[in-house]
């Protein structure tokens, strides 16, 4: 089961995916994507909790993303 945790001023939204159901995958891909064209940065969670490596594509085999904004210094 995957999950992409985004977080916005919303608050903190998740979207879950089983890897083998094509839909599932198929929307988490199509969020992963209007969020990266919103400039967000995205990581992989590693199953400790620690923050693993940044992804820049989409991949339904990591079990879990945190979706955030970018920040700029100004």
């Amino acid at each position: 089961m995957g999950e992409l945790a985004i977080l916005s001023s919303n608050g903190d939204d998740k979207l879950m995916w089983d890897i083998n159901n094509k839909d599932e995958v198929e929307k988490a891909h199509k969020e992963f994507d209007k969020f990266k064209d919103k400039d967000y940065t995205f990581f992989e969670v590693l199953r400790n909790g620690d923050q693993g490596k940044e992804i820049k594509k989409f991949d339904p085999k990591v079990e879990s993303i945190i979706c955030i904004p970018t920040t700029r210094k100004g």
